[in-house]
């Protein structure tokens, strides 16, 4: 088959690149969003998939992890279908079973490049069909000599292996790249030169055979000393579970509907803020509102920002810091969410969260229900609730960057498009409308 090339269609396509991520079990995915920054600093399109906190007791359930590839396959179907190349995916843990597996169970998932640390996978999982399928441009294994996790698991779960610390068996010809981290445990991946200088060339497109050169290939086994600490892993996780069983930590979801989209075109900048926030004035002497003053002597979170909203992860199963402005804090999952109303631009300081007013909304043309303007998106979200095609649409009058829109009922997604696209194909649950010239 020869080494892989990444001299692919993607490559020069003027669309920013999708990257997916996937956490472990037990875990908020803290990682996820410190990689958000990272991503977003070299044009990449971050999207992680946060399925929350899950239980080991869950994870032991094979009908629970069918449930959560199955989730994945729906989720990342609307990526595949509706963008003009297939997105990367980063994945620890059970993350990297989740991909995998769907990989294998459904044909039609396709991915550009795929990057697995901590993988729970076998070692002898079936590379070579997956490519033969044209399901994957290029797979980097990262593996770590200390990973007590990864060993283990395939003890307690049927259909799981130690390639997290032994590497896979089938490489297909250099597509399938192993690099093994000589003291590495199970979570040491996720620090900022590693992310520079490994992960972000793989997805641009650097050669697998470079990459190797970075990593040890050497792999110590003291068959003695694993059986041990299998042994006292099993023993305690086996107290464990029972204690999982009595525990009452189940992390919310609730799930609110969108403001009514008139309400932030009337937010200027001129008359009082919306929603309880604080007028203010700065250097740049733009009005703005504050919305949230956090105590400094208290630990503030540490904001991130991911479609058009700020947020910051849970702590002890809760969301510690409140405010009165929009809807409050949202929780979703793991993450504590504040959301960015269509016309106002959210950001923060490092105890404070502020607001400013975009540009006056550009005039759209009616809206068409049954169409779909295929293409030249560059940005999509998701809108739930009543009058959510007035919420895309709203959006991209606000935008100064987008010239139409599609939004569709089934998947509760809006797109916004940089142009006008040639392509207008008949849909159902679709609307699609076009700014003025």
């Amino acid at each position: 088959m020869g080494e892989l090339s990444f001299t692919t269609a993607s490559q020069t396509s003027t669309f920013a690149r999708r990257v997916i991520s996937l956490h472990g079990i037990r875990t908020t995915g803290a990682w996820q969003k410190e990689l958000n920054d990272t991503l977003e600093e070299h044009h990449l399109l971050h999207s992680p998939f946060d399925y929350g906190y899950l239980k080991l007791a869950m994870f032991l359930n094979p009908r629970r992890r069918d449930r959560e590839i199955d989730k994945f396959r729906d989720w990342v179907t609307n990526y595949i279908s509706t963008e003009h190349q297939p997105p990367s995916v980063i994945a620890h843990s059970f993350g990297t079973y989740i991909v995998a597996k769907a990989l294998l169970k459904y044909e039609e998932l396709k991915l550009d490049r795929l990057i697995l640390c901590g993988s729970i996978l076998e070692k002898n999982y079936p590379w070579a069909k997956i490519v033969e399928r044209g399901q994957v441009r290029g797979v980097l294994n990262e593996s770590g000599s200390k990973d007590v996790w990864v060993k283990l698991v395939a003890w307690i779960v049927k259909d799981a292996g130690p390639s997290g610390v032994e590497g896979f068996s089938d490489k297909v010809d250099g597509i399938v790249a192993d690099i093994h981290r000589d003291g590495f445990k199970h979570s040491d991946y996720f620090y900022s030169l590693h992310v520079q200088n490994v992960w972000i060339p793989f997805l641009k497109g650097t050669a697998l055979t470079e990459l190797e050169k970075a990593g040890n290939s050497k792999r110590p086994k003291n068959l003695k000393f694993q059986i041990t600490q299998i042994a006292l892993v099993i023993l305690i996780l086996s107290v464990a579970i029972l204690g999982y069983y009595f525990a009452h930590y189940t992390p919310g979801t609730i799930r609110t509907k969108p403001t009514p989209a008139k309400k932030f075109v009337e937010f200027t900048g001129k008359e009082p803020c919306p929603f309880g926030g604080t007028h203010k004035m700065r250097e740049h002497k733009m009005e703005e509102c504050e919305v949230m003053d956090i105590d400094p002597s208290t630990r503030p979170p540490k904001f991130h920002r991911t479609e058009g909203q700020l947020f910051y992860s849970k702590e002890n199963g809760k969301c510690p810091y409140h405010t009165k402005a929009f809807a409050g804090i949202r929780e979703d999952g793991s993450r504590c969410i504040i959301e960015a109303p269509n016309n106002i631009a959210l950001y923060h300081t490092l105890n404070t969260v502020y607001y400013l007013p975009f540009s006056e909304p550009g005039k759209m043309e009616e809206p068409k229900s049954g169409w779909d303007l295929y293409g030249d998106d560059y940005r999509d979200f998701p809108v739930k609730g009543q009058g959510s095609e007035d919420v895309c649409l709203n959006e991209c009058a606000l935008d100064k960057n987008c010239k139409a829109f599609s939004f569709s009922s089934t998947a509760n997604r809006c797109w916004l498009k940089y142009r006008i696209p040639e392509v207008e194909v008949e849909a159902s649950g679709i609307v699609s409308g076009k700014k003025q010239e």
